[in-house]
C-alpha cells in the first residue's frame, strides 16, 4: 500500500498573519514568520504521519503555540500508536504551559493528529481542528470537537445550522494551553482499518467554517487528483470568504501497480501517451496507402497525357516534323508537309 499526500497552509484573505501548522511526515512550517502559502506533497510506503494545529486565530502568539504542537513530532516514539501521540501533546501542552509563565501571555493551539502503519489508522485530536475520511461515496467526521456547542448538538438542544452559526461554536472545552491546575486534558482517539481508496482529510476550522460538509463530500469523491482536490478545497474556502487561516491535508491509499496485478482498482493512475517515435511510425504506416493510391492516380494522368495527343495525330494524318533551326538574323523555313 502506498499513501499520497498533499497539504496547504496559508493565511487566508483576512488575517494578517498565518497561525496554523501542520506536519506531513517531517516537513513543518518552520518559518512561522514567512505567511506565504505553504504547499507540500509526498508519497510513502505503508507508513505516514500527519497533524494539524491550529494556534487559536485571534489569540496573540497563537502561530507559537502551534509550532510547538508540530515541531516535536519527529522524535515520537510510534511503537505505542496513538499512546505515542499522547504522550506527545502532553508533553506539548506542558511546555506551552511553560510559554505563558514566561510571557505572561495566554497563548493555545489544536492539534488533530493521524498515525497509519500498514493497514490501520489511528486519529488522535484535542480542540476543533478535523479529521474525516471519504470512503466510497461516504463522508464521515472521525474526530470530535471539543466544544460546548457539540455537546448542545449531541443533547438535541440545537441544529446542525444552529451550531454551525452559533456565536461560542470557537470556544473550547479542551486545547494544548490549559494549565494542570485547571483541567487534565484528555485527546479523543479513533483507531480503524483501512480500504483502498480511503481519503483522509485533516483540516482547521478555516475550512470547515467556509466549507459545508456536502461541497467537501463533492470535491473528494469527484474523479481528480489528490493535489487537484487540496486546490479545489482551498478555492472553494477563499472563494467563500476565506476569513481564517486554512489548513488542508489530504492522505490517500493506494494499492502500489505491478505488472502482474495490473491496475489496482481505486487507485490513482494518471494515464500514459505511447512513446512520440511510436506515433510517428504508427502516422507513417497509416498514410502508406494513401501515398501509393496518389502516384497511381499521377502515372494515369501522364499516360492519358501521352495517349490522347498521339491520337490526335493518326486521325490528322501527318506526323510532327522538326523545326529548322535559323541562322541568327534569319526567319525559319515553313516546314514541308509529307507528300
Amino acid at each position: 500500500m502506498k499513501l499520497i499526500s498533499d497539504a496547504i497552509c496559508a493565511r487566508g484573505l483576512v488575517r494578517s498573519e498565518n497561525q496554523d501548522n501542520m506536519y506531513v511526515n517531517g516537513v513543518f512550517r518552520e518559518n512561522v514568520s514567512d505567511n506565504s502559502v505553504f504547499r507540500y506533497a509526498d508519497a510513502f510506503d505503508n507508513q505516514g504521519l500527519y497533524a494539524v494545529a491550529d494556534g487559536m486565530g485571534g489569540e496573540k502568539h497563537g502561530e507559537i503555540a502551534a509550532l510547538e504542537a508540530v515541531r516535536g513530532m519527529g522524535s515520537i516514539d510510534l511503537a505505542d500508536g496513538c499512546e505515542g501521540i499522547a504522550r506527545h501533546i502532553v508533553a506539548c501542552n506542558a511546555a506551552i504551559c511553560g510559554l505563558m509563565r514566561e510571557s505572561g501571555v495566554r497563548i493555545g493551539s489544536t492539534f488533530v493528529g493521524l498515525y497509519i502503519i500498514e493497514k490501520r489508522a489511528e486519529l488522535i485530536n484535542i480542540g476543533d481542528s478535523r479529521l474525516y475520511l471519504q470512503r466510497g461515496k461516504e463522508l464521515s467526521q472521525l474526530s470530535r470537537d471539543h466544544t460546548s456547542v457539540r455537546q448542545m448538538l449531541e443533547l438535541g438542544a440545537i441544529t446542525q445550522e444552529e451550531a454551525r452559526m452559533h456565536p461560542n461554536r470557537h470556544k473550547l472545552s479542551q486545547h494544548l494551553g490549559i494549565f494542570p491546575s485547571e483541567m487534565i486534558i484528555e485527546p479523543y482517539t479513533v483507531s480503524l482499518e483501512i480500504e483502498i481508496g480511503d481519503i483522509f482529510l485533516l483540516c482547521s476550522d478555516g475550512l470547515t467554517d467556509m466549507v459545508y460538509d456536502d461541497e467537501i463530500k463533492a470535491i473528494l469523491e469527484a474523479p481528480s487528483s489528490i493535489i487537484e482536490k487540496t486546490a479545489a478545497l482551498y478555492e472553494e474556502a477563499i472563494n467563500n470568504g476565506g476569513k481564517d487561516n486554512i489548513t488542508i491535508i489530504l492522505v490517500q491509499a493506494i494499492e502500489e501497480i505491478s505488472a502482474k496485478k495490473g491496475k489496482a482498482q481505486n487507485a490513482v493512475v494518471e494515464p500514459q501517451s505511447p512513446p512520440l517515435e511510436h506515433k510517428k511510425k504508427e502516422n507513417m504506416r497509416s498514410k502508406v496507402p494513401i501515398i501509393l493510391a496518389l502516384i497511381a492516380l499521377l502515372l494515369f494522368f501522364i499516360a492519358v497525357a501521352i495517349w490522347i495527343p498521339a491520337q490526335f495525330s493518326r486521325q490528322a494524318g501527318y506526323s510532327p516534323q522538326v523545326m529548322p533551326q535559323a541562322a541568327p538574323g534569319e526567319l525559319p523555313a515553313t516546314p514541308q508537309q509529307s507528300p
